[in-house]
């Protein structure tokens, strides 16, 4: 439908039936059959708060009329603690990820059964642990490494052990 076209169906209709119209009654509107809005592709405004922001300044109800509340000093603040304390946990994560971790230290200067456990370590092997006791071997572990240190003390998992007698 073009303009004109709907300027001459908006003045056929009575008065309390035009949009357009300071008579407009919505009830009757709402409550007569095949009667569309001019622009049937508005979206409602689906709350009253956001009527509230095509009212005009003259409306005491309209948004731009609504005086902002100052905030108390004790709000003001605590928002500044709370800015200061995520501050201060930001630089201590960023602390934490610049400092050397252990293992990556002992992985790259390793050397001998140290490396051995390293290369074990990233490519998610499986070891064998020979376990003993004061007269001789006691049994095997086999495991996947989960960690270990330098005085070889090992996390396994997934392990199955061997007694030997």
């Amino acid at each position: 439908m073009s303009g004109s076209e709907e300027e001459q169906e908006t003045e056929e209709l009575p008065p309390h039936l035009n949009f357009l119209s300071q008579d407009f009654d919505p009830l009757e509107a709402l409550q007569t059959e095949g009667l569309e809005p001019p622009n049937p592709r508005v979206r409602p405004l689906d709350n009253l708060n956001k009527c509230r922001y095509i009212l005009p300044k003259e409306v005491p109800e309209s948004i731009l009329n609504v005086s902002h509340k100052s905030r108390s000093a004790e709000s003001i603040e605590a928002q500044e603690r709370a800015k200061a304390r995520t501050s201060l946990l930001l630089e201590k994560a960023a602390e934490k990820a610049r400092q050397v971790k252990i293992f990556d230290m002992l992985a790259e200067n390793a050397k001998g059964p140290l490396c051995f456990l390293s290369a074990c370590y990233y490519e998610k092997g499986r070891v064998q642990v020979w376990t003993r006791h004061t007269h001789g071997v006691r049994g095997n572990l086999f495991g996947f490494l989960k960690g270990f240190d330098g005085h070889l003390n090992m996390i396994l998992q997934d392990v199955e052990e061997v007694y030997t007698g």
